[in-house]
This record gives C-alpha cells, sequence and structure tokens, in this order.
C-alpha cells in the first residue's frame, strides 16, 4: 500500500485546481530543499490524489519517500542490532538475493536491470550521506567536506559497465572498500544495505526493504493480530499522535482517544521517534505494562497511565448499522479474517430485515488480495471478478467467481480517494458485475498487488510489486483509479456529508420499488 499520512492543517485547505497543483508543488519543492521530508511527502500525495497522471507529484512522492524509509530504518534498532553488524561477505549475499528476487519477480522488467538497480543503490547511499540521522549515527568523527568529497567520487561508478547481479556486487564491493578507509571508516554492511535498500525503494511507491521490526508489522497485520494496547499511531509535525484506537482493546478500556498525544512513553521522550519505532515500544510480552503519557485533545495538561499489553485483534468489518431495512458496515481492510466477518455481519443484517445494504470502503488501503476476490464474490455469482497482468504465472490470469447464492439485495458503495488496491477491485467488480450505485470520489488508482517474501540470507524482507490488476471490462485502476456515480466531496467540520448521500440514495433505492 502506499504510505499514508496526514494532511498538516496549514494546507488543508489549499485549492486542488491546476494552478493549485502548482502552487502546492512549488511548496513540495521548497520544504525538499529544507529536508522537511515528511510534510513535502503529504503534499505530492494531496496532488496525486487530485491528480494520478502528475509526473511532478509522483516523482516528488517517491523522492520523499525514499528519504523517510531511509530515516525510519536508521532509527529502527532491529535493523541496526540484526543487519549492521554482520560480515562483508554476509551483507553481499543478502544484496544479491535481493536483486535475484527483484529480477524474477518485479512486475516491470526494464526496471529491475542489474545496472539500473545498481545506480539506484548509489543514489541511496548519497541521500544518506545528506542524512542527519545516518551522519550522527555512522559518520559523527567525519568533517562536512570529507563526507562531501567522497560523495562527489561516488560518481566514478555511475557508469560501471553491469551486465548481472555478479557484476553488481563487484562494483559493491569496490564502494565499501572505498567507503572503510580513512577518513570515513565507514562498515561495510553499511554501504552494501544502502545499495539493498535504494535497490528496492526506487521502483514504485510501494516496493521496499522491509527491515525485521516492519516486515513483523506487515506479516501480523495481513492476519488481524497484534501484540500490544491496540492503537494506531501517527506523526504530525514531529508530534506522536494516536490515529486509532482498536474496539476492546486496553487502550479502548483505558479511555484513550484519536488525537490524544504521546509525550512519553515508559518514562522516555518520543520525540523524533517514527511510528513504527514508538509501536515497537509499545509491545512485549502478554501481562506485561507499559506506561504512557498522554494529553487529550484540547487538553492543556497531561496524564500518566499503565495499560496491560495483550493479544489484540483488528476487526475488519466495523460500524455495522441497520435501520428501516437499510445495513450498513464499514470495511476497513482485505485480512485473513475478513471473509468470515462479512459472512457473520450480512447474516445479522437479514436476520433484521436486510433490504438494500451500504458498505463503506473509504480509506480502505487494500490488503489481502485473494481475499478480496472472495469478497466480491459474496454479491457476484458468476463471470469475471479481476484481471491481472504479470512475470508471474500464478498472478497473469483472470479471476472468476462461482458462487451459486450470491446476496442479491441493492448495493451503495462509499468510496474515496484513499480506497485503495484490493479495496479497488471490489468496488470496481461491484460497479461492472454487480450493478453497484458507488457514491464519494475517485479511488486513488492502486492498481497493483505486492507480495510480501522473506528473505533467507537475514531475518527481513521485501515487498514487491508482482502485478497490475484490470476491471472486469479491462479498465486499468493503475493511476486511474474507480469513479463513483455520484459524487460527493466530504467537507472538513461537517457531518458526514458523503455518508448521508449514500444513505439516501439507498432510501430512494426503497421508495422506488427496486426492491422486490
Amino acid at each position: 500500500m502506499a504510505c499514508v499520512l496526514p494532511l498538516p492543517e496549514a494546507f488543508a485547505n489549499q485549492t486542488a485546481s491546476p494552478a493549485g497543483l502548482e502552487q502546492l508543488s512549488a511548496t513540495a519543492r521548497d520544504l525538499e530543499r529544507e529536508g522537511q521530508w515528511v510534510n513535502a511527502c503529504i503534499l505530492y500525495e494531496r496532488m496525486l490524489r487530485e491528480d494520478r497522471t502528475f509526473a511532478d507529484a509522483k516523482d516528488g512522492y517517491q523522492r520523499c519517500l525514499r528519504h523517510i524509509l531511509q530515516g525510519r530504518r536508521h532509527r529502527d534498532p532491529s535493523f541496526r542490532d540484526s543487519l549492521l553488524t554482520r560480515k562483508p561477505s554476509q551483507a553481499i549475499e543478502v544484496y544479491e538475493e535481493v536483486l535475484n528476487r527483484l529480477q524474477a519477480a518485479y512486475v516491470n522488467r526494464d526496471k529491475v536491470n542489474p545496472a539500473v538497480l545498481f545506480r539506484h543503490g548509489l543514489d541511496e547511499l548519497r541521500f544518506a550521506l545528506e542524512d542527519e540521522t545516518f551522519l550522527r549515527e555512522y559518520l559523527n568523527d567525519v568533517t562536512a567536506d570529507e563526507v562531501r568529497t567522497f560523495r562527489n567520487d561516488l560518481e566514478t561508478w555511475r557508469n560501471c559497465d553491469i551486465r548481472s547481479t555478479a557484476d553488481a556486487s563487484r562494483q559493491v564491493t569496490e564502494v565499501f572498500q572505498a567507503a572503510r578507509k580513512a577518513p570515513l571508516r565507514l562498515r561495510p554492511a553499511v554501504v552494501v544495505l544502502e545499495f539493498t535498500c535504494g535497490a528496492c525503494n526506487s521502483l514504485d511507491e510501494y516496493t521496499a526493504y522491509l527491515t525485521p521490526g516492519y516486515l513483523s508489522e506487515v506479516q501480523a497485520s495481513l492476519k488481524g493480530n497484534f501484540l500490544g494496547i491496540g492503537v494506531e499511531l501517527e506523526v504530525i509535525d514531529q508530534r506522536l499522535f494516536i490515529a486509532q484506537v482498536l474496539p476492546n482493546s486496553p487502550a479502548a478500556q483505558n479511555g484513550l482517544k484519536p488525537r490524544d498525544r504521546i509525550l512519553r512513553i515508559d518514562r522516555k521522550l518520543v520525540e523524533d521517534l517514527s511510528a513504527e519505532i514508538a509501536l515497537a515500544r509499545l509491545r512485549g510480552e502478554p501481562g506485561t505494562l507499559v506506561e504512557l503519557e498522554i494529553v487529550a485533545q484540547g487538553e492543556m495538561t497531561s496524564r500518566t497511565l499503565k495499560l496491560e499489553r495483550q493479544p489484540v485483534r483488528m476487526p475488519s468489518v466495523v460500524d455495522l448499522k441497520f435501520d428501516g431495512g437499510i445495513g450498513y458496515f464499514r470495511l476497513v481492510s482485505f485480512q485473513d479474517t475478513t471473509l468470515q466477518e462479512m459472512r457473520e455481519a450480512i447474516l445479522r443484517l437479514q436476520m433484521a430485515g436486510l433490504r438494500v445494504l451500504v458498505m463503506d470502503l473509504r480509506g480502505n488501503p487494500g490488503g489481502e488480495f485473494k481475499v478480496a476476490v472472495q469478497v466480491a464474490e459474496l454479491f457476484v455469482g458468476d463471470g469475471v471478478v479481476v484481471k491481472t497482468r504479470s512475470r508471474l504465472a500464478e498472478y497473469n490470469k483472470s479471476y472468476y467467481a462461482s458462487n451459486p447464492t450470491p446476496l442479491t439485495v441493492p448495493l451503495v458503495v462509499l468510496v474515496d480517494g484513499d480506497t485503495a488496491s484490493a479495496a479497488e477491485v471490489v468496488a470496481g467488480a461491484l460497479k461492472e458485475r454487480r450493478g453497484a450505485t458507488l457514491v464519494g470520489q475517485t479511488t486513488f488508482g492502486k492498481g497493483s498487488i505486492q507480495r510480501v517474501l522473506p528473505l533467507t540470507t537475514v531475518p527481513a524482507g521485501i515487498r514487491i510489486t508482482i502485478a497490475h490488476f484490470y476491471s472486469p471490462t479491462n479498465y486499468p485502476y493503475n493511476g486511474q483509479g474507480v469513479s463513483p456515480h455520484i459524487p460527493v466531496l466530504l467537507v472538513p467540520g461537517m457531518d458526514d456529508t458523503q455518508r448521508s448521500a449514500a444513505w439516501q440514495q439507498a432510501q430512494q433505492m426503497l421508495e422506488m420499488g427496486m426492491i422486490r
């Protein structure tokens, strides 16, 4: 999925007209020059929501995301402790495995040529030599002039003749041998892993190198299981906030709410921590306690509380409601438990007298592709649900529904600019094959499938784009999205205008006698 970041209030109301997009782009470039990668990335993402074809925004988003991921991994203890202490030969083995995996499976063969991947790694090392966290961690005793000289010397390797993974490895070895000498004295593994991460993080905004801690997070999210206190976090203007509180979790039981700010975890300040590292601090053995210092939204003073860590299940079907024949629920992700949750929710609504269903896919970033196909099949009896194109045979196919008893009630589907990936598969299938009425805004346009691959040479992994998908009628989702029948903007500070419009559409279906 895309790196979804919160939009700062200062930019929330800026116009999205063509002139407004150029203004946002200029502001983003200024932020880049100041090294404010997160804020620049947020603006580029805003531009892409308005216009997925805006090339400057796409390039800028990818560029900023690389810098953000670079800073995060060098603040990640799991990255430092398990990877950077490796011998040069072991680090090279990791690099070669990653290059071979990318060349075997990445959706676009032309983008994973060994020479191209090597140059991306060279760029990643150049970025690192400008990154404050990297310099503080590994080159604290080296002068700025000495770093700058070596960074300029890296251009020597720019046009090397590289035709294979082995050629790329030899050139990386030359680079780390130069970097380990005075004055830099960089550890070889540090250099090699910059090349490794650069090969992954440069291909698109979804393919990425996953540190051990991040890999565990991704795997847990796909299963819907977490160990901790039941919160999702976000960083806004270098401050750590609670983004979501899971129902029945320790956080919910102790009164924590979205927009509460976290000052300390176990009495340690959380300034400059990424959301991933802060979440890692919240994890621990079941039954152990974690102490938080919190400032609630709208409050001036903080409070301290202790929460007991517990296994927490992330539901994918939430906010189940029923009123006058109309059922509603929000589908927040696609994970191992989603299909069963959907069946249970629909059964409850049917027992209450379901006549029209409103399914809310807004903010759904996707998840398990095959689960999304199964969800669509609940409503589509037969025929094509989605088509995929890939270099891997198992993902180069059409996916057909085969359900003799699909749910036949009329459907209204809510979508927005954050409806992405697998959620777009469902929205598109229900629109084209089921006659569902879509309400809201055009979806994100992430028409691709990622696979998470654990590595064998190191306790880490890569998330790699392996396929692009298309609607049943061959409409490409990538960069296009799924458009609604009834466009409705969500107005900040007002009631949920999109949901109101969807409910009104469902009521009209009842009144017009569409329900037998």
